[in-house]
């Protein structure tokens, strides 16, 4: 099915977490990063095939959009949570991770700016995460190694079965986890149980006007998180809604749903998770 489903290693989380060794073919898609808006590209929308999603939100978005039934099931990195111990971080350590674009769509933003402001706030003594565009690129990454930055990166995102435990064992070493932007893997850090703050010069994709408009959604939605950050508990709390904790299956349903096995879902709660979903992206929508 869809390539995107091995994105950061997915499917073998999810493969593991049911207790396969190996990762079947996951017949529908399923979303590959956090969003305020509908996860699926046109051109990845498969009709009579799932799409399953992380959160209330994005469903409501993916419905508004047009895209048709979605399941929940919240974000694979929860069932990577369920299957490791949590390790105490470093007392006063901090992992920051400046936004970053893709391949097609590159960054609105200085970096210069944004070492100088985390130099100001935090000091030197700061592990900084670039995605692995920033990382190959000598001048980015000797900037923030220049200023005595510890520089790391998880790697490449395709079909790698490792990213996310690499980055789980980052977030767990750390006690506080910094963006300047509402991101991904600001809301991971959450999910460990680490203290968040979006800190720092916001950057865009694309455009001066995303970059504007999204630091305005942000401080919006998430004002606590935009100041001066919220602690654990917090953290732990706003980002199990944002990754769809209440949609966490058993692995007998998550199975079912994705299409591993040749049993139909009849499991209680797959089917109420699925149920209440779907009656409140019904009403969202109508609102809307």
């Amino acid at each position: 099915m869809d390539s995107s489903n091995s994105y950061y290693g997915h499917n073998s989380i999810l493969a593991e977490y049911v207790g396969r060794r190996t990762a079947p073919v996951i017949w529908g898609h399923v979303q590959h990063g956090w969003t305020v808006a509908d996860p699926f590209p046109a051109h990845r929308v498969y009709p009579g095939f799932g799409k399953f999603v992380w959160s209330r939100t994005n469903a409501a978005f993916a419905v508004a959009a047009g895209v048709g039934s979605v399941t929940p099931i919240g974000a694979p990195f929860l069932y990577l949570l369920e299957q490791t111990e949590d390790v105490a971080p470093v007392a006063g350590s901090v992992l920051v991770y400046p936004f970053h674009g893709w391949e097609n769509d590159p960054i609105v933003g200085t970096h210069d700016t944004l070492i100088a402001e985390l130099l100001a706030e935090y000091g030197s003594q700061v592990t900084v995460c670039l995605y692995w565009l920033e990382y190959e690129d000598a001048k980015v990454r000797t900037a923030y190694e220049d200023a005595g930055f510890r520089v790391i990166t998880h790697g490449h995102r395709d079909g790698d079965p490792q990213f996310l435990r690499r980055q789980l064992a980052e977030l767990q070493q750390h006690e506080t986890i910094v963006s300047n932007r509402i991101s991904t893997a600001l809301w991971y850090g959450g999910a460990v149980g680490r203290s968040l703050r979006v800190f720092g010069s916001v950057f865009g994709i694309v455009s001066d006007d995303n970059r504007e408009s999204f630091g305005a959604m942000q401080r919006r939605r998430w004002p606590e998180v935009c100041a001066d950050g919220v602690g654990a508990e917090r953290a732990k709390e706003l980002a199990g809604i944002e990754l769809g904790i209440e949609f966490l299956m058993q692995p007998r349903d998550l199975e079912a749903v994705l299409g591993w096995t040749g049993l139909r879902l009849r499991s209680g709660s797959a089917l109420k998770a699925i149920g209440e979903t779907r009656r409140t992206v019904r009403r969202l929508v109508e609102r809307s």
